[in-house]
């Protein structure tokens, strides 16, 4: 009987430990989602946070302001 209940207590600290390196995982891939999220939000606008917009900087870029000429 004490056998049986040793074996399962050594199963339910290795389900623990399991489980601990698993939640560990998720939460390393879940930044890694949150990061790309936020590349592709700077990349679809990488001037939103700007006051006067883009200034051409990108490279091969002349600007936003002078495509209507």
């Amino acid at each position: 009987m004490n056998e049986q209940i040793e074996k399962l207590l050594k199963e339910v600290e290795e389900l623990k430990e399991n489980q601990k390196k698993m939640t560990k995982k998720m939460d390393k891939m879940q930044q890694i989602i949150d990061q790309i999220q936020e590349d592709i939000y700077e990349f679809g606008d990488p001037y939103e946070d700007e006051e006067d917009g883009c200034a051409g900087n990108c490279c091969g870029c002349s600007g936003c302001e002078d495509t209507e000429k």
